[in-house]
């Protein structure tokens, strides 16, 4: 059986309980719905297929940008030639050291 504790929520009641996935085991303790999830959570950006590389265009524009190189949740975006990052935590953008060059970040592709 799979070893995946799913978080379920009623919302509309505030209410919120776990319970195991009952589903026959895939791979390494996991069905092949959890598995296929967690492997495709560990490709990078560039490697997803609905992303692209961004162009020079897209830096411009102020789209917002993840670096190609990295599967973590991070947003970046590009004004007046600074790269900054947004932090949730802190709800805004902050300017962090990462040169302005198109060829490190993808952007999604509509």
């Amino acid at each position: 059986m799979c070893t995946k504790i799913i978080q379920h929520s009623a919302r509309e009641i505030g209410k919120t309980y776990k319970s195991k996935c009952n589903k026959p085991d895939y791979k390494d303790g996991l069905c092949k719905h959890h598995f296929d999830r967690r492997e495709a959570k560990l490709k990078n950006w560039i490697d997803r297929p609905e992303y692209r590389e961004a162009t020079q265009h897209d830096l411009d524009s102020g789209r917002s940008l993840k670096l190609k190189n990295e599967h973590t949740h991070k947003l970046f975006m590009c004004r007046k030639g600074v790269i900054k990052w947004y932090s949730s935590k802190q709800n805004k953008y902050i300017e962090i050291g990462i040169p302005a060059d198109y060829n490190l970040f993808c952007v999604l592709d509509f």
